[in-house]
């Protein structure tokens, strides 16, 4: 009897698993240029940036998306006032997940800069930001006065 138990149950697994849908990954380059960023300091800053995205979606049995998850590689260049910084290649996690294929809340975690400075110091902005209905940050926003000054005239 027990056998038997174990045997359907095996066979109910593989069946469940057989109908799921695959995880779909996709890679590809990411990029843009002359971005103006207002806000950040006094003046205005253009952004340019290249990397990677690679995505991975994942679905359950009746072929509705459950995950979503992207990890970024992303190198960043700022300039303004004749002055330029450019980042350390750097890596974030975006997850987005859904319930019966309707998004529900949106978790980012890494680092979103790392700028070392001509001063010696260093400006990154790193850290989690959860969307769950409300928002929770956990991490440092960088010396924003410092790499102003560093893109100052």
């Amino acid at each position: 009897m027990v056998a038997l138990a174990i045997g359907l149950t095996t066979v109910a697994v593989f069946a469940a698993s057989a109908r799921a849908v695959p995880p779909v990954t996709t890679t590809q380059p990411i990029s843009a240029t002359n971005v103006e960023l207002d806000g950040l300091c006094s003046f205005p800053i253009d952004l340019s940036f290249t990397g990677t995205v690679t995505s991975t979606k994942f679905f359950d049995q009746d072929g509705n998306l459950t995950k979503w998850i992207s990890h970024f590689t992303e190198q960043d260049t700022f300039s303004a006032n004749g002055k330029t910084l450019v980042s350390d290649p750097y890596r974030t996690n975006i997850q987005r997940d859904y319930e019966a294929g309707v998004f529900v809340a949106l978790h980012v975690d890494g680092v979103f800069v790392r700028v070392h400075l001509p001063s010696g110091g260093v400006f990154v902005v790193a850290g989690q930001n959860w969307h769950v209905g409300y928002t929770i940050e956990h991490g440092t926003n960088g010396d924003v006065a410092a790499f102003c000054a560093a893109l100052s005239a």
